[in-house]
Formats: structure tokens, C-alpha cells, sequence
């Protein structure tokens, strides 16, 4: 464990010299794109997760307070992130998404804090923890498809947010759920894709 522990900061700190080397480098006129899409960019936050698993163990055997230190700073990490995102130059963006993956490894490090007990634990939340991977998925191309001059509109980010989570609920449940729990059929599938199918359509 130990070792691993070494090699995984290891290659979070490789990755994080490597966006920082890239960016500053000025041969890519890409070079946000490219940090954002390309995955060796990314293994900051693989290995984020990893560090988390690898301590997760000594973590729940600390002292109750530390757990709580932790939840409450993951928390304003989090928090901070989405209030910096909309108002902070997009170099700044793998920053932005490091600082978000850490307050969410904070969080999980911490299972039994007063917060993620009383709180995260709560079954919306929950229900939005379940249904997040496929509202990651199909969240994207609505919100880069919509019309840019509706997204203008009062509110529009309301509507946006319901087709989101519309559009989810048969990938979720029709897709997702049935092939995890081994209940997928042709049937089903052809349904939720025709559903998204529909909803791309309305775009």
C-alpha cells in the first residue's frame, strides 16, 4: 500500500507539472482544449481517487473531528469552485477542476461526519448521487446545442437543468440500472434510446 500510496502522488504531481508545462508553453494555440479533453490531463484526478481509496482505511480509524475538518473543508472546496467557475479565466479551468475533485475526495474520505450523515445523506441527494453519472452524460450536448440566444432568456437555466434530468431518467433506469443489475433486454434498450433519440430531436 505504501508503495502504490508513492507511485499514485507520484503521478498526480506528473500530471499537475504537465498541464502547468503545457499551458505555459505557448507551441499549442489549443491549449485549454487540449488540457480539458485529452486524458493524460486528467490523471490528476484518477490518481486523486486512488490516494482517497488508499487512505480511506486510516482515515475511519482518526479521531470523529478530523472526519468533520474534513467534510466541512471538501465542502467550501466545492462550493468555491462552482462561484469561481462562471467568473474566472478559463486557464484557470484545470485548477478550477482540481480544487473540485479534491473537496469531492475530502467529502468521500469522510463518510461518518456530522455533515455527510445528516445531510448527504438525505434520499434527493442520494437519488442525485444514483442518476449522476448518466445526468453527466446527457447534460452536455443540451447545454452546448441549445439555442445561445434562449440561453439568454430569465430562468432559462431552470428549463435546462428539467431536460436535463429528463432526458436522464431512461438512460438511467432503461440503460444504466438494467445492465448493472443484469435485467437488460433489446426491449428496453430500444425504448430509452428512441427517448433520447426524441429529446435530441427537440433541440
Amino acid at each position: 500500500n505504501k508503495t502504490l500510496l508513492i507511485l499514485s502522488i507520484g503521478a498526480f504531481c506528473f500530471s499537475i507539472l504537465l498541464i502547468a508545462l503545457w499551458m505555459c508553453s505557448g507551441f499549442d494555440p489549443k491549449a485549454t482544449s487540449t488540457v480539458f479533453y485529452w486524458m493524460p490531463f486528467r490523471v490528476y484526478e484518477f490518481m486523486l481517487g486512488a490516494i482517497a481509496l488508499l487512505i480511506f482505511d486510516r482515515i475511519q480509524k482518526s479521531h470523529t473531528n478530523l472526519q468533520n475538518t474534513l467534510a466541512i473543508l471538501g465542502t467550501l472546496l466545492i462550493i468555491g469552485t462552482i462561484i469561481l467557475s462562471a467568473n474566472t479565466n478559463p486557464v484557470l479551468g484545470p485548477v478550477i477542476g482540481g480544487i473540485a475533485c479534491l473537496g469531492a475526495a475530502l467529502v468521500i474520505l469522510a463518510p461518518n461526519a456530522v455533515i455527510c450523515r445528516d445531510i448527504y445523506s438525505w434520499q434527493p441527494f442520494r437519488w442525485v448521487g444514483k442518476i449522476s453519472y448518466s445526468l453527466y452524460l446527457v447534460h452536455w450536448p443540451i447545454w452546448v446545442f441549445w439555442p445561445a440566444a434562449w440561453k439568454h432568456m430569465d430562468y432559462m437555466w431552470i428549463i435546462l437543468v428539467g431536460l436535463s434530468v429528463l432526458v436522464t431518467l431512461p438512460l438511467h433506469y432503461g440503460i444504466e440500472k438494467k445492465f448493472r443489475t443484469g435485467r437488460h433486454s433489446l426491449k428496453i434498450f430500444g425504448v430509452s434510446a428512441l427517448s433520447i433519440v426524441a429529446a435530441g430531436a427537440v433541440l
